[in-house]
């Protein structure tokens, strides 16, 4: 289940993907938007189709 939190006037999002806690900017001010955005994120989650931000920079991919 996802959390919804604001960081000043941004709306952010808290979930855990994998067994890491992942936190996302949503870049909305509107609340009613950013529950719409958290709802299609646990709609993604619940099936599989939501890939977690990767730390690693795609260049490094494209090396190997």
């Amino acid at each position: 289940m996802a959390s919804l939190y604001r960081r000043g006037k941004v709306w952010w999002i808290k979930y855990q993907h994998r067994g890491k806690v992942v936190r996302q900017s949503l870049k909305t001010r509107g609340y009613t938007e950013a529950r719409r955005r958290k709802s299609a994120l646990e709609h993604d989650l619940d099936r599989g189709l939501h890939l977690a931000p990767s730390r690693t920079p795609v260049k490094e991919f494209l090396e190997e």
